[in-house]
């Protein structure tokens, strides 16, 4: 990626067991930040934690962080392989640019980096 500018870098890091006790709550707090295709299995704590800190992450990327500049959760959605899309006001804010986001296991800690790069010309 030489010649490449950054324009934006986002981490976040979260506690899975704190996500996996969220989750069995009453209501499963991964509803109100997900998309239903971005729903995991009821037991896949890892994947609930990627979904949160990686939509944490690209929201920090951008610059404006989560619930800012008009962004919410369902305007980050995350596929299964890694992929980032984005909607409404955080794809404007993005045009031009190409998120790229990667996960670190830590122990029980999961660290999520997302990097937002000047498209290629």
């Amino acid at each position: 990626m030489a010649g490449r500018r950054i324009l934006g870098i986002g981490v976040d890091v979260v506690d899975v067991a704190r996500i996996a006790r969220a989750r069995n709550g009453r209501s499963d707090v991964l509803a109100h930040v997900c998309a239903p295709e971005e729903m995991p299995d009821r037991d896949d704590d890892h994947r609930a934690a990627c979904l949160w800190s990686g939509k944490e992450a690209v929201a920090k990327a951008l610059g404006t962080g989560l619930w800012q500049a008009g962004i919410d959760w369902l305007d980050i959605r995350l596929g299964r392989a890694g992929e980032v899309m984005l909607y409404r006001e955080a794809a404007r804010l993005s045009a031009g640019s190409e998120i790229h986001l990667d996960f670190a296991p830590h122990g029980a800690l999961l660290l999520a980096v997302a990097i937002r790069w000047a498209a290629p010309t």
